[in-house]
């Protein structure tokens, strides 16, 4: 009864519930992330998923979300999945505040960094004195022609548009003049920190495609039209959400997939469903809705188009002196995609007319598109911006009106600018009188030309780019505008019947044409001021944008292709995205100073707005919002800021994300809002001037004349903890007690290393430490668990701590006098002046900073070496800088001549324990039980069924213990190094092979004497013949692998290499191996990341990538296919799907070996699928391939099944799956090419599969083990 009653209170016109409203946006994830660039500020990151928390109403006591802060650096985010499609109309939710009131954040920072950002009142209050350069709204708001959109709550009356002429005077004063009356400034908070909030979803005609300035909505009498003839807003704005379409909203294909094809629920429009029938360009084909490359609106094609346009005119050269184009009208946006091709950046221009929504389609694809009526107001762009401006199949009378809107489109075209416009069907009338608007405008048409293939007339025009033939016309009509009359003014401003003159004066922008892109992204014009401060601001954002926004947050920026920037100053966000695959639109304020031709210039697009109502576009435009203390900014400007986050909902797709930089004190209250909306929220906290604190402590150990190094944990590789004498760790904690995103991989390193049975409790015993936590108390269990934790596993691994856990809470204003009272007693003991804990300590200290710091610590940068947990990609890293202390190595940490070796101390026990031999630095060799096996006479391996090898002569060694993943079925639990380059000490592929063999031998030698190994076997086993490079590790890392490849066969070695499908380019300079395998862990993306968990960032591109490389090898090549239960058994589709890309010969699938458990790997037995689950998934990968593979042979014993390719390896009704390795040999030694075909031998009739003998030799004898159970007496 509450939420219904609450409804209908916000229908009436003048509710007190309508006035008490804020915003919210369900399902969304939010961050706040503090940048080290701006210290009195906070930056926030929120992703949006779902509706799901107001798809029903709520009764009674609402759910509250329970997901919480722990005073930390930063919150991992925790992405909702759901996604419920039969969402009511209506939801009501309504927040229930604590007794105790909202959590604040500390600002321990009053000052931004210097030239940077406006983010105090006092610059704020400059800018609004300067100026409102381009708003023209203020004082024409008492217009006529109102059309009738009520307030959808109910309340409030209409914004009157303001077109007549009577409203040049406006442009008057927003050219220059002061005014004279000053605004009274709020003094009270942009957000009440105790105000209540209920919602509910918009429910309007246009529904899901809502958008509030341009839809009619009016909530009495029928409207004959849906859309305003003027921009025309709600005067209180909209405090509902914009539901989701009706069928649901699905994860929006990828850039650049978007390009071809999108979810058509997601633009899914009744007048589109008939456009579509009558159109070839686009297509409904199940659930996409697909847009074929060879058709376009264009006849003979876009590119034909686009070449006829460069032989028409040469001097338009695209993507060089052409990078900024309009497109007016948006149909099938291949203009766009073809230009966007030769880097030329088009922004579409969505008619309000388009009620097919084709506006819509071309975002959902991914192109730059706005929506504007186009009738008597000026568009809102500066003067002289665009390169050109092209108008497809133009139906737009611009000769009407007195050319308004051909004169519109010569204020925004730059000087000597090109218009292009191409129409189907000429008409005379049309024809003539376009011929004189352009001749009064002085346009030079350059080409004019009917395409016989395209079926369109397309002329070609130029601006002038001086004023000088603007004297020569003999009728001065249209006339040239007042002098004082600022032609940059667009915001509510009319068009004029006036020509504005070309710029000429050195400090006006449009004098010159700008540089060649992409030069002029960072080219800055004379009439540019303040170039410094431009040159600043550009770098500032570039090392926000790369150290932070890439690599910090936690966005997998591969999702993000549109993005806006709502207060965007001079571009540099922007531009610092410039060579990523993303567009970012710039949003320039109307009342803040115009730097929007700024952008233009550099190659960039945007938009003058005004945030107090809702922008242009569609609802779920947008993958990413940027705010760069935007709500600071509008402090004194809008009635309702909460309503900015309702726009901001409407505005993202479900799943999007925003970062938001402001003020703590504006981000306070801001997050209590957001929580009674679910958002979930990850945090930084302000830092002083001088850093956070393990800057501070830098500095305070450094007065001490204390000698160590400042590292971030993402740069530090654990395995060298054993050889430091000192660390000491400053460490946050997140949501749930976890850590910050860049000291994951510590964290789980010392927890996998604490647990795991085999390093011991002394391997730290030589090192000492210190751990200050920084968390909150009023999340209890949690406070400071990060810190605490570390300081209980180092003590575990027997390391002495020399001063106790310091705890600095950040919701009890005491985290500064604890830091310094703990610091002071670190100093102190570090000095000698004073023993805690009975420990004495020296130098040579190394801090971690676990607090997720965008600031460069001035080390330098090495290889990079991104590290990665199950849970998801952790952030690349950089190796440990070596740092001169007391003129020796820093800790002595193992780097010889600058390699470091591969096989520290502690690897080499962990492997030795396992039965390794290691070889060198970083080689390995190790016998297989089915080696000793066949050595019994017990049966061989599945390679010996499917290949004809002898187990007992095969040697399983690698020449790299090191791999570039950390896969979750690793029988070596992870023990082995990672890496994503060779950065060790490297040796001798010569001595390398001589040791494995050595080492080989000596292990067959010792089965001597055991039952079942006979002389003849034990001599044959002491000669191996086959070399297995697959025992742990990726042997195609090591930079010889050819030169030991070779040495291997020339003593008549034959090679089997696995690759995990990372270095696509070391495959493709592979010399020809016996057999090369790819691991084929997985099928998508996803599972791939999951089950692998890859160290680079591009690991799919470099899987598809291995295996195209793999289908140019003339040798016989497998796909390794290990099935996984829960992981990876469900994708046989996407499987198949690879078959075609890599054309392996043969393709082995075999179920995972459980080797127990551990800290690194959450297998189970569950986790292991039966042989009949193998069998049936190879049977049904072969029934999909549709006779290219069939099921060849099988290994029960094994759980390995073969698929081969039947055309090749199927000769008569037999399979020939065995290799003649003496041919083989013989093939290599000769020098010539040769293939699979050419050294292949008859598979014996017992591998072949269904077989009786299940791929068990009959020459061997089978051997089944007798389990005696104790009984109970």
């Amino acid at each position: 009864m509450t939420i219904a009653r609450l409804a209908r209170q916000a229908k009436r016109p003048h509710g007190f519930c309508v006035k008490m409203t804020a915003v919210a946006i369900m399902g969304f994830c939010f961050i706040f992330v503090w940048s080290m660039f701006s210290s009195s500020s906070t930056s926030a990151t929120t992703q949006r998923e779902s509706f799901d928390d107001i798809a029903e109403p709520v009764a009674g006591n609402t759910r509250k979300d329970e997901k919480k802060i722990n005073g930390s650096v930063s919150l991992v985010v925790n992405e909702h999945e759901s996604r419920r499609k039969d969402r009511k109309e209506e939801a009501s939710l309504e927040r229930k505040e604590k007794d105790d009131g909202t959590k604040k954040l500390p600002n321990e920072g009053e000052k931004d960094n210097q030239g940077q950002e406006e983010s105090g009142d006092e610059e704020s209050e400059k800018e609004e004195e300067e100026g409102e350069v381009v708003d023209g709204k203020k004082e024409a708001n008492d217009g006529e022609n109102t059309e009738g959109n009520g307030d959808i709550q109910g309340d409030g009356d209409l914004i009157q548009n303001a077109d007549q002429e009577s409203v040049e005077e406006v442009e008057h004063e927003s050219a220059g003049s002061k005014s004279t009356g000053k605004k009274r400034k709020i003094k009270g908070p942009v957000f009440d920190p105790n105000a209540h909030y209920s919602w509910r979803l918009c429910s309007t005609r246009s529904k899901h495609n809502y958008m509030p300035c341009i839809d009619i909505e009016s909530g009495t009498g029928r409207l004959q039209s849906y859309r305003h003839t003027e921009r025309s807003c709600p005067k209180t704005p909209p405090m509902c959400l914009v539901p989701l379409p009706h069928e649901g909203y699905g994860t929006p294909v990828h850039w650049p997939e978007s390009q071809l094809k999108v979810l058509y629920s997601n633009v899914a429009h009744p007048k589109l469903a008939a456009f579509i029938k009558k159109n070839s360009w686009l297509v409904q084909s199940g659930e996409y809705l697909i847009f074929p490359q060879n058709q376009s609106e264009f006849k003979g094609g876009v590119q034909h188009y686009l070449d006829s346009i460069e032989e028409m005119v040469p001097d338009i050269e695209w993507g060089k002196n052409i990078r900024v184009v309009l497109d007016i009208g948006c149909t099938d946006s291949s203009f766009a995609a073809s230009l966007l091709d030769k880097e030329v950046l088009t922004l579409s221009l969505g008619l309000k007319d388009d009620l097919v929504d084709l506006a819509q389609v071309a975002l959902e694809r991914g192109f730059p598109t706005i929506v504007s009526p186009f009738g008597s107001r000026r568009l809102h762009f500066p003067s002289g911006v665009f390169d050109a401006i092209h108008c497809s199949g133009c139906s737009i009378p611009w000769h009407s009106n007195g050319g308004k809107l051909l004169l519109e489109m010569n204020r925004i075209l730059r000087p000597g600018g090109y218009f292009i416009l191409s129409t189907k069907h000429d008409n005379i009338e049309e024809e003539e009188a376009m011929t004189t608007l352009t001749a009064s405008v002085c346009w030079n048409v350059l080409a004019h030309k009917t395409d016989e293939v395209g079926e369109v007339g397309v002329k070609i025009y130029q601006k002038p780019e001086s004023n000088d033939i603007y004297g020569l016309r003999r009728r001065k009509n249209p006339p040239l505008c007042k002098e004082n009359e600022n032609p940059d003014a667009a915001w509510y401003v009319p068009m004029k019947t006036c020509l504005h003159p070309v710029p000429s004066a050195i400090e006006q922008h449009g004098t010159e044409w700008p540089e060649e892109w992409p030069k002029r992204l960072e080219t800055y014009p004379d009439w540019m001021n303040n170039k410094e401060k431009l040159v600043a601001d550009t770098s500032h954002w570039k090392a926000i944008v790369e150290k932070s926004y890439l690599t910090g947050m936690g966005i997998d920026w591969s999702n993000i292709r549109n993005i806006m920037d709502m207060k965007a100053i001079n571009g540099g966000f922007a531009a610092a995205l410039a060579q990523h695959k993303v567009w970012v639109m710039n949003v320039v304020l109307v009342h803040a100073p115009d730097t929007l031709p700024i952008i233009y210039e550099r190659g960039l697009i945007g938009v003058y707005h005004d945030w107090c109502e809702s922008f242009g576009t569609y609802p779920r435009s947008y993958d990413l919002l940027h705010a760069d203390h935007l709500f600071s900014r509008l402090k004194n400007r809008c009635k309702q800021p909460a309503s900015i986050v309702v726009e901001m909902d409407r505005l993202l797709r479900p799943g999007g994300w925003a970062v938001i930089r402001d003020k703590v004190e504006i981000l306070d209250p801001l997050e209590g809002i957001l929580r009674s909306l679910h958002w979930e929220i990850r945090m930084t906290y302000a830092q002083d001037k001088e850093g956070i604190l393990s800057h501070r402590l830098h500095n305070l150990l450094a007065s001490n004349n204390l000698h160590f190094d400042l590292i971030d944990p993402q740069n530090y590789e654990p395995e060298d903890l054993f050889k430091e004498k000192l660390v000491i760790i400053i460490a946050s904690t997140w949501e749930d007690g976890k850590p910050p995103q860049n000291a994951k991989f510590f964290a789980n390193w010392l927890a996998e290393s604490a647990d795991d049975f085999r390093v011991g409790s002394l391997m730290l015993s030589e090192c000492k430490f210190a751990v200050f936590g920084v968390g909150s108390r009023a999340y209890g269990e949690t406070f400071n668990a990060v810190a605490k934790d570390f300081s209980r596993r180092l003590r575990d691994l027997g390391a002495k701590e020399v001063v106790g856990v310091g705890e600095g809470d950040v919701d009890g204003g005491e985290l500064d006098g604890v830091f310094e009272e703990w610091s002071g007693r670190l100093a102190k003991v570090l000095k000698g002046e004073s023993v805690e804990n009975g420990e004495d300590c020296g130098n040579g200290v190394v801090v971690i900073d676990e607090s997720d710091d965008d600031e460069d610590d001035g080390g330098v940068e090495s290889d990079i070496v991104d590290l990665e947990d199950i849970a998801g990609k952790g952030p690349s890293r950089r190796s440990l800088v070596v740092a001169q202390s007391n003129g020796k190595l820093n800790g002595e940490n193992g780097k010889l001549d600058g390699k470091k070796e591969m096989v520290t101390p502690v690897i080499r026990a962990s492997l030795e324990k396992q039965g390794y031999k290691i070889i060198g630095s970083h080689s390995g060799v190790k016998i297989c039980r089915w080696t000793k096996s066949q050595l019994r006479g017990r049966g061989g391996c599945y390679k010996h069924s499917f290949y004809g090898i002898e187990s007992h002569r095969c040697m399983e060694a690698t020449p790299s213990l090191a791999c570039a993943n950390k896969c979750v079925f690793c029988w070596r639990h992870h023990t082995n190094p990672v890496g994503k380059s060779w950065q060790w000490k490297m040796d001798d592929p010569l001595e390398i092979v001589n040791s494995a063999i050595d080492l080989h031998t000596k292990m067959i030698k010792q089965m001597k004497g055991v039952p079942g190994v006979t002389l003849e076997r034990l001599n044959e086993g002491l000669s191996p013949r086959h070399c297995a490079l697959s025992l742990v590790g990726e042997p195609i890392m090591y930079p010889e692998i050819n030169t030991l490849v070779d040495e291997l066969h020339r003593r008549q070695i034959s090679t089997f290499l696995v690759t995990n499908a990372q270095f696509p380019d070391k495959i493709q300079m592979l010399k020809p191996v016996t057999q090369l395998y790819v691991s084929v862990d997985a099928a998508t993306k996803e599972s791939l990341k999951a089950i692998d968990r890859p160290l680079f960032g591009d690991f799919w591109e470099r899987f598809i990538d291995s295996l195209k490389s793999l289908k140019e090898k003339q040798q016989r090549t497998v796909y390794r296919l290990t099935l996984v239960k829960g992981w990876n058994t469900e994708d046989l589709d996407a499987y198949f799907n690879l078959f075609s890309t890599g054309q392996p010969d043969f393709i082995e699938i075999k179920g995972v070996t459980y080797c127990g458990s551990s800290a690194t790997s959450k297998l189970t037995m569950e986790n292991v699928p039966w042989h009949s689950d193998v069998k049936a998934f190879s049977e049904a990968l072969a029934l999909k391939s549709k006779g290219e593979y069939e099921v060849a042979c099988e290994h029960v014993h094994s759980c390995c099944v073969l698929l081969a390719k039947t055309e090749k390896f199927k000769v008569d009704g037999q399979w020939f799956t065995w290799i003649d390795y003496d041919k083989f040999h013989d093939l290599v030694a000769s020098g010539k090419p040769f293939d699979s075909k050419d050294y292949m031998a008859a598979t014996p009739s017992w591998a072949v599969y269904g077989a009786e003998e299940g791929g068990f030799d009959p020459d061997q004898s089978r051997y089944r083990k007798e389990r005696h159970h104790k009984t109970n007496h």
